[in-house]
C-alpha cells in the first residue's frame, strides 16, 4: 500500500517512512472487521482478543457482556490498544476506552449484559 522502496530507508528503526495515507488507512479499516484488541491485567500483563468491531466517526466500537473481565479492567485501566491487519498492512492505535453502558431503551443490551467499548486513540500505521 505504502510507496516507499526499501532502499529508501536509511534507519530500519524508523517505520514513520512506511505510514499509510488517509486513503490507505480508511481502506484498511473501512467501516468494520476484526481486530486484536489489547488491554492490562491488573498485575500489569497485557492481554488481547480478536473481536468483530465498527469504525465510525473516527472511532471503533465493539460489544462485550459486562461479565467480561476486559471491561472491569478496561474500566479500572482505560488504556489500551488496537490492531487491524489485512493482506500484509497493519495500523496500530493507542488510546483510552470507554465503557459504555446499555440505554434504558436497549431491553434486549440490558437483558444480554452487553456493554459498548469506545476506542478514543492515536494511530500509527506501516506496511
Amino acid at each position: 500500500m505504502a510507496t516507499t522502496d526499501a532502499q529508501d530507508i536509511a534507519d530500519l528503526e524508523d517505520v514513520s517512512a512506511m505510514a499509510l495515507t488517509a486513503e490507505q488507512l480508511a481502506a484498511l479499516v473501512g467501516e468494520g472487521g476484526l481486530y486484536m484488541f489489547s488491554w492490562t491485567t491488573a498485575e500489569g500483563y497485557p492481554v488481547g482478543v480478536l473481536v468483530s468491531y465498527v469504525f465510525r466517526d473516527g472511532r471503533f466500537w465493539t460489544t462485550a457482556p459486562s461479565r467480561r473481565k476486559r471491561v472491569s479492567a478496561l474500566r479500572a485501566r482505560p488504556a489500551s490498544s488496537i490492531v487491524v491487519t489485512c493482506n500484509a498492512t497493519t495500523a496500530t492505535f493507542k488510546g483510552d476506552s470507554i465503557i459504555h453502558s446499555p440505554s434504558r431503551r436497549s431491553r434486549l443490551a440490558r437483558a444480554q449484559g452487553l456493554v459498548l467499548c469506545g476506542h478514543v486513540g492515536h494511530g500509527s500505521q506501516s506496511r
